[in-house]
């Protein structure tokens, strides 16, 4: 079990833990955290789109990491 994984949205931020078994994308859907269209970052390094179906522990993600979900709008600027 990883503890104090921070697991940040658009407009979320919460510590979980988790399975090291447990795949990034499972994570983010118990979060409630859309990422279609979204750059996902652990530890400030952003993931190709495959990795989604990684375990944490495959994705080298550790207690204390951080999973950022963040989303590019089209009239952003």
């Amino acid at each position: 079990m990883l503890d104090n994984i921070t697991v940040a949205g658009p407009d979320t931020r919460t510590e979980v833990s988790a399975n090291e078994d447990s795949t990034i994308a499972a994570i983010l859907q118990e979060q409630g955290i859309n990422y279609a269209n979204a750059s996902i970052m652990i530890d400030g390094v952003t993931l190709a789109s495959d990795a989604l179906s990684k375990t944490l522990k495959e994705a080298g993600v550790i207690a204390g990491s951080t999973i950022a979900v963040c989303v590019k709008l089209q009239n952003a600027a």
